[in-house]
């Protein structure tokens, strides 16, 4: 199950789970080319962009819900005024799918499903939400499977692919999209026409798993850790996407059928630099990812934010955080800045975060209310931002700085949603 879950890479923060059955690669592996400068850089000369833009001034975060069970954000309905969130059902192992008008404080539960908040989203055309959700393991499974449903609404939960294969497709949340690989041995599983509208689907000439090379171990290309299995991240246009697995990244672009692969680089203890979280700016321009560096099986030393610009060319690591640790990061409508959340302390198994505001142009780096402090257990899903949409989502917001014990001591404190209104000036 391509999801979230620390215990697989023995990680502070959200990783892909371990592959049942290491992937085997086919019969004629296919190395594909580093992507040169000019194949990354869409325009000769990046447009003209005011370096001041606008001033994002950010208001006091207001409490919108309080739970003592661990919530987490999805992201937003298509409507701007629902929340998607994931709730941790006390008791059970299973999550609550639910969604919260911030308006009128109305709950409507989607599903009961164990699952990550980074497999729960909208559907494409927003009726709707789609989600992963891992079945019990039966007499003879060797783990178990993982089903691709979708709600419509209260007791609406219909399948749409009975054990997704990892190995024929990929889901990408952040866009509702399912990326099909043609190539794949036996393909991909065939879909319903529903399924084509519910989701973007895209079904490519390729076998990723076919990309692959020894990179950890010399005679081998799997690790038998979650890294294996291939994510994908599709461009908002369509136009590309990014396959990223332990430590690969490559780019696919649709247009040309091409392929080529991006080098992180290796970071300071010599190990090569990989990608869990990517997700594109609104614009396409840039691509940010979260990054690390270290061999299977051991603990990731850092998190950096890593952004690559498509203009440019350039990748570029960043991490204002004193512990050098990113959680969460999303996009600001703008295209152009992002916030994320930085891991400063830890006090009683609660991680204490900020957030900085970064700018992908210039790689500026602000601490956005230095005053008040976030935390988290180790869920990553903490941030939503929504087009056009004058408030971010954030969870759990703790408050003043000088009264963390306070919240400490109160366990309802600990999952607080805070809606955070974004005004603009020149």
């Amino acid at each position: 199950m391509p999801a979230s879950g620390g215990a697989a890479l023995q990680s502070p923060i959200n990783t892909p789970t371990p592959t049942p059955q290491p992937i085997q690669p086919g019969p004629t592996p296919t190395r594909v080319p580093l992507c040169a400068p000019s194949a990354l850089a869409i325009d000769q000369q990046p447009p003209e962009q005011d370096a001041a833009l606008e001033t994002l001034v950010f208001g006091d975060p207001q409490v919108i819900l309080t739970d003592t069970a661990p919530i987490d954000i999805a992201g937003w309905m298509p409507d701007g005024r629902n929340l998607l969130l994931v709730r941790q059902i006390p008791g059970q192992s299973a999550q609550a799918i639910e969604t919260f008008d911030i308006d009128t404080g109305r709950t409507v539960r989607y599903a009961e499903a164990v699952t990550w908040t980074d497999q729960v989203f909208p559907l494409a055309q927003g009726r709707g939400v789609g989600f992963l959700d891992r079945s019990e393991t039966v007499q003879g499974q060797t783990s178990a499977s993982v089903n691709l449903k979708v709600s419509r609404g209260p007791g609406q939960v219909q399948p749409t692919v009975y054990d997704v294969s990892f190995r024929t497709m990929a889901v990408d949340p952040h866009s509702a999209s399912l990326v099909r690989y043609a190539l794949a041995p036996g393909g991909p599983p065939a879909l319903s026409p529903q399924a084509h509208q519910d989701f973007r689907v895209l079904t490519l000439p390729v076998d990723p798993y076919q990309w692959k090379y020894p990179t950890y171990f010399p005679d081998r290309v799997e690790t038998g850790y979650s890294g294996d299995v291939f994510q994908a991240a599709v461009r908002p246009d369509g136009s590309m996407v990014a396959f990223y697995a332990d430590p690969y990244l490559f780019l696919y672009d649709t247009r040309t059928e091409r392929a080529c692969e991006v080098d992180l680089g290796v970071a300071e203890n010599g190990q090569p630099r990989f990608t869990w979280d990517a997700r594109w700016s609104p614009d396409g321009r840039y691509l940010a990812m979260l990054t690390s560096a270290r061999f299977p099986g051991e603990l990731l030393p850092f998190a950096d934010l890593t952004i690559l610009d498509r203009i440019t060319g350039e990748l570029k690591h960043l991490n204002p955080s004193s512990r050098r640790m990113v959680t969460d990061f999303i996009w600001a409508p703008d295209t152009r800045h992002l916030i994320i959340l930085g891991k400063e302390s830890s006090d009683q198994g609660l991680s204490l975060q900020r957030l900085f505001l970064i700018d992908a142009l210039t790689n500026q780096a602000n601490v956005v209310l230095d005053d008040f402090v976030f935390g988290t257990r180790g869920n990553n899903a903490q941030l939503a931002w929504f087009s056009g949409n004058k408030y971010f989502a954030a969870v759990p917001c703790l408050g003043d700085a000088g009264r963390v014990e306070t919240f400490l001591m109160e366990s309802s404190a600990a999952w607080r949603v805070c809606l955070i209104r974004v005004d603009r000036s020149q």
